[in-house]
């Protein structure tokens, strides 16, 4: 599935919850550290198996977004020091929205033996995937790009937040 077949099926929506403070919806960008993701693979300043002892520091907050005049996947890492710093001191979703609208959103890790495979869910609060089948097709859109995709899957209440080995 490409960007744009998931971005017509699934349209960009609004944030599904609000902002605790302005800084919750900077948009950040390029100087931020805030990357696109394209064709694989995905080189990012750290990579981590998302239930290694460094995964939090490795965590990557991805977005659908039409924030720019075409759709893209800007993706930024969560611990990212930003300056002026950020209040909550860590990025959110809405900071690569500028708390406007996209598809859906989640975290991601590049897995760090090697840059083509990445550990993808759909954990976020503002614009997290509304079924498994969602998932599964936000999860198809970067295998559409040339990665060897892991999907954490979904659980009782929504998608799953941590990665079950199987």
């Amino acid at each position: 599935m490409t960007l744009q077949e998931f971005m017509a099926q699934y349209p960009p929506k609004v944030p599904k919850k609000p902002h605790a403070n302005d800084d919750e919806i900077r948009l950040l960008g390029s100087s931020d550290g805030v990357i696109l993701v394209g064709p694989a693979p995905l080189e990012t300043a750290r990579k981590a198996h998302p239930n290694s002892k460094d995964a939090d520091l490795a965590r990557q907050l991805w977005v659908f977004s039409v924030a720019e005049s075409a759709p893209s996947i800007p993706s930024i890492a969560e611990r990212t020091v930003v300056v002026p710093p950020l209040q909550s001191g860590k990025v959110k979703h809405s900071n690569l929205t500028g708390g406007g609208k996209a598809s859906c959103g989640g975290e991601l890790w590049v897995d760090p033996a090697n840059a083509r495979k990445l550990y993808v869910n759909g954990a976020s609060g503002r614009y997290g995937p509304d079924s498994e089948k969602e998932l599964a097709d936000a999860v198809a859109v970067f295998s559409g790009l040339g990665f060897e995709t892991v999907n954490f899957g979904w659980d009782d209440v929504g998608p799953a937040r941590f990665l079950r080995e199987r």
